[in-house]
């Protein structure tokens, strides 16, 4: 059974998750909907996976934040990260291909750089106590900063 917390939760979280939050992944989603909508060449596509990655990892975010059931919450916790970090690559992705590289960054590059991407991210797991997310944290995340470091290298590398 999935306890919810909404009656702990601070005004100030509440508006922040929900209202902000929201507002934002909404964005992301219309944002990649209507990039789509235009058209689906391959840079409209790039760059529709960062605004989706993004959209979806704000929407999962919003619908954890009042859960209180650990292993769901760590699962979910990072998904969210993992989702917001790999939207960067969809990112460095795009650039590649703006900048004159799409002779050179072929599908198959960019399916072997998407699939490096996500196992470098996933390494992140095997990182012991790489973050902390329990009613002991009262359920807002707390990370180790050897995690922390190595998440923000992986952002700041692609």
């Amino acid at each position: 059974m999935l306890f919810l917390q909404f009656a702990q939760m601070s005004l100030t979280r509440f508006i922040q998750v929900y209202i902000v939050q929201g507002i934002y992944g909404l964005f992301y989603i219309y944002m990649a909907l209507m990039i789509l909508k235009k058209d689906r060449k391959k840079l409209n596509r790039l760059l529709s996976g960062f605004y989706l990655s993004a959209g979806i990892a704000v929407i999962i975010n919003i619908i954890y934040v009042s859960i209180t059931v650990e292993l769901i919450v760590r699962a979910f916790h990072f998904t969210v990260y993992f989702l917001f970090c790999f939207a960067f690559c969809f990112i460095l992705l795009f650039i590649l291909t703006l900048s004159k590289l799409a002779e050179i960054i072929t599908v198959s590059r960019q399916s072997i750089i998407m699939i490096i991407y996500c196992i470098l991210l996933l390494f992140l797991l095997i990182i012991p106590n790489g973050f902390e997310i329990s009613a002991g944290t009262n359920w807002v995340p707390v990370w180790n900063p050897f995690f922390y470091y190595m998440l923000q290298s992986f952002v700041f590398a692609s």
